[in-house]
């Protein structure tokens, strides 16, 4: 089956197409403030040229594609239902199937699919999202209880005059101290608002060097997140864990998971960093999966901004 996949849930768009095992993955992201209208004007502007190569690259014409997968929430309003747009037209035009699917649920899925194996929970971290997910029947079994632990460290990178997450870790990979910060923890969810205001004031007051106090940001939050997976895999009596999401492309957060699977002989399942940024190879493979096992969505497609990962079954149809 060739799938065309489509992401547009926040600033990237992303365009895949899926032959067996093949898989094109393009992406071009929207560089500037998130302003839902701009985000959608950029994906508007980008959709065809995208589209385009990743048929090039892919050797084959529009009317071979046989399934559209697309990314149908959780995001930002105008650039998501943008995609579901054009998903919509183009399976109306080409009298093909379309399958829509839950963003946070295919972050999960191509780690697995390119493990090829099952984990037995997954700790999804992205911007907007933080959460431990039990894989079984996809319930959430822990998550922060304020902002997602991306979106945190993209406003501590800001803080700085730095453009995100990233090159805020390039900064604390330089550092020479560790600097005590606090430390919350709620059962297994997490709470981050405390520690950016930390990391904020303690900028402002000068009571560290810039890459001490970066270090120290992500190390304290990433020993919080490893704390509440750790309670988690003892109730569940995990023997494996997914880590997908933006922010599994971490260095710093990589080094910690690989002590934490040594200490507790659990297996890490991970993928490479083009499949953990938002991406829509993972949407094609999702999509794909579920069309095949007797899935289908109800057409128009409509957005669901408020896409829960444990809804993610919710909006099917079963053959």
């Amino acid at each position: 089956m060739i799938v065309l996949g489509i992401e547009s849930t926040a600033h990237t768009l992303g365009i895949a197409i899926k032959r067996d095992r093949d898989i094109i993955n393009l992406i071009d992201t929207y560089q500037g403030e998130y302003i839902p209208r701009d985000l959608a004007e950029h994906h508007a502007k980008v959709f065809l040229k995208l589209l385009r190569e990743a048929l090039q690259k892919a050797s084959i014409e529009m009317s071979e594609i046989e399934l559209i997968s697309v990314s149908q929430g959780p995001g930002i309003g105008a650039p998501l239902s943008f995609g579901i747009g054009m998903a919509n037209y183009i399976s109306s035009k080409l009298k093909i199937p379309l399958i829509g699917v839950n963003h946070g649920y295919a972050h999960i899925e191509i780690v697995e699919y390119m493990n090829g194996k099952r984990g037995d929970l997954a700790l999804y971290i992205s911007g907007g999202n933080t959460m431990i997910v039990r894989r079984e029947d996809l319930k959430i079994i822990g998550e922060t209880l304020d902002m997602g632990i991306g979106n945190m460290l993209d406003k501590a990178a800001r803080e700085l005059g730095l453009r995100g997450a990233a090159d805020l870790e390039r900064l604390a990979l330089q550092r020479d101290k560790y600097i005590e910060f606090p430390y919350t923890v709620k059962g297994m969810n997490t709470t981050f608002a405390g520690i950016y205001t930390y990391f904020v004031n303690s900028i402002k007051k000068n009571l560290g060097t810039k890459e001490n106090l970066s270090y120290s940001l992500f190390h304290t939050s990433f020993s919080m997140l490893l704390e509440t997976l750790a309670r988690a895999v003892f109730a569940y009596r995990a023997k494996s864990v997914v880590v997908c999401g933006g922010v599994a492309q971490s260095k710093i957060l990589n080094v910690m998971l690989d002590s934490f699977s040594e200490q507790y002989g659990i297996e890490i399942l991970r993928t490479e960093n083009q499949y953990n940024r938002d991406n829509a190879a993972m949407i094609a493979v999702l999509g794909e999966r579920l069309y095949n096992e007797g899935y289908r969505s109800e057409f128009p497609l409509k957005s669901i901004p408020r896409y829960r990962v444990s809804d993610s079954m919710k909006h099917y149809i079963r053959l």
